[in-house]
């Protein structure tokens, strides 16, 4: 089974706090899935042109490209627009940061810290839903 997601694709996390990426790693590794780890948005939307992920995970707030605009370029663009995207963030106005995840795309958003069994029960229904 787990040889069967390896085969789908893979997740793309950006988050440039290094133990938030790997702890996502691990948890969707230990699920069957390939996994890139990035630390920024401008990193991401590079990798997303290189190959389509199944997945992006994305913090808000980053250096060079935040998640926001990484979120809009994925979904602006019809090539990419049906790859689902969560949204993370530890900042405090989450009901605004919420609105604009939403607005920017986003399909989903999770306030840090997370519980991860709920993070990977969401990521799997966004990827069931479009065929992964």
């Amino acid at each position: 089974m787990a040889d069967d997601k390896m085969n789908e694709g893979y997740i793309l996390i950006a988050d440039d706090q290094p133990d938030i990426g790997f702890a996502l790693k691990v948890l969707f590794e230990t699920s069957g899935y390939r996994v890139k780890v990035v630390e920024n948005g401008k990193l991401a939307m590079d990798e997303v042109k290189k190959e389509n992920p199944i997945l992006v995970i994305s913090d808000i707030l980053m250096p060079q490209m935040n998640g926001f605009k990484l979120c809009e370029l994925i979904k602006q663009n019809a090539k990419t627009s049906t790859i689902p995207v969560i949204l993370l963030t530890a900042v405090y106005r989450k009901d605004h940061h919420v609105d604009m995840g939403f607005s920017h795309g986003a399909d989903a958003y999770f306030s840090k810290p997370f519980k991860p069994e709920q993070i990977l029960q969401v990521a799997k229904k966004l990827m069931s839903g479009r065929g992964a």
